[in-house]
């Protein structure tokens, strides 16, 4: 049963997006050019420039519209549902942490299980493979049955083919 849940929060301001992120981005965003488009009742592709980017998933596996704006600043979000773009959504926001510090959070980061919910873990390890240095840490929470995840630093490396 997928939850209706399942959002990414981040933090924003009007600066663009550098050169060195949007080509990862764009990486990420043609690698998985089969699971999401513009949005998920229109075709066209999604975009990605310094100023924003914009991506759903196909379909009824899209769900909320990932939109990442530095055009001002404050809180962005986006309700994945664990669909299956929630992997792009992952990606490109932890290369946008690495490059802008956008103040990253997730519903992922925090469960039941010793490690991150949803796509993060597979986010993380393909992210790294494109080079980039990542630490995190996962603790119990004191009296709970839950854990808390954390990235404690990423940063941007060398796309690997």
């Amino acid at each position: 049963m997928i939850k209706t849940g399942f959002t990414h929060y981040w933090d924003t301001e009007p600066k663009d997006i550098p050169e060195e992120a949007l080509v990862d981005i764009r990486k990420i965003v043609d690698e998985h050019k089969d699971i999401i488009q513009y949005e998920s009742d229109i075709k066209d592709k999604p975009i990605v420039n310094k100023n924003e980017i914009i991506f759903n998933g196909i379909g009824r596996n899209g769900h909320e519209t990932f939109w990442y704006n530095t055009r001002k600043e404050g809180f962005g979000f986006c309700k994945t549902a664990r669909k299956p773009y929630d992997i792009v959504v992952c990606k490109v926001l932890l290369v946008l942490e690495a490059h802008m510090g956008i103040n990253l959070r997730s519903d992922g980061f925090s469960n039941d299980r010793l490690s991150f919910d949803g796509s993060w873990n597979q986010a993380i390890e393909d992210v790294k493979r494109m080079g980039y240095i990542i630490q995190s840490k996962v603790e119990s929470r004191e009296d709970s049955r839950y854990y808390d995840c954390e990235i404690i630093s990423i940063k941007p490396g060398q796309y690997k083919e």
